[in-house]
């Protein structure tokens, strides 16, 4: 629909915004046969999420330095996002959107965020309209639809912290989406 291209448009636009060593890179959009595409890097790895499933099934705690390396290269990557320079003004880019599936870990020991599609510019009228996002890692005024503030980010990073130091089990795990 035209709805769902012009939203597509607008992630590619804003990914594309950005360049940083920790968030997947966006090389080109466009149309082939009345298909809309998105180009990014390849990575070669696995999700967070995937890594979280392995070591539960293992028993197996991450090391703590291992959790502190991945936490601070989400973080590195969120300070970009939220002290990002667009077209020569300040324009924070709030992710709204920080889980264990939108975080990468490559082969090589990089850390990518991915996934900047509710990513949204502070100064944007419609990013605090819509409740989006994975509901357990939200903070608390993200639920009400205050989603304008950086401090969304930095709560689900927390999130992501106290989830690798439990032993990857999913943080408010004991309670429903529906809950939340």
């Amino acid at each position: 629909s035209e709805r769902h291209r012009e939203m597509f448009l607008e992630e590619a636009r804003l990914s594309m915004s950005l360049d940083h060593s920790n968030i997947v890179k966006v090389h080109e959009v466009g149309e082939f046969e009345g298909a809309w595409y998105m180009a990014m890097e390849w990575l070669d790895g696995l999700t967070l999420a995937q890594l979280n499933t392995m070591l539960r099934e293992r028993e197996q705690p991450l090391p703590a330095g291992v959790v502190g390396y991945i936490v601070g290269q989400i973080l590195r990557a969120l300070a970009y996002a939220h002290e990002a320079d667009h077209r020569g003004t300040k324009q924070p880019i709030v992710h709204r959107d920080v889980s264990p599936q939108n975080v990468m870990l490559t082969v090589t020991g990089d850390v990518k965020l991915l996934d900047f599609g509710i990513a949204r510019f502070v100064s944007d009228e419609s990013s605090g309209l819509y409740v989006k996002g994975k509901p357990r890692y939200m903070a608390p005024e993200q639920f009400h639809g205050l989603s304008r503030e950086p401090s969304i980010d930095l709560f689900a990073a927390g999130a992501l912290l106290h989830e690798l130091l439990d032993g990857g089990r999913v943080f408010r795990w004991q309670a429903g989406d529906k809950q939340l």
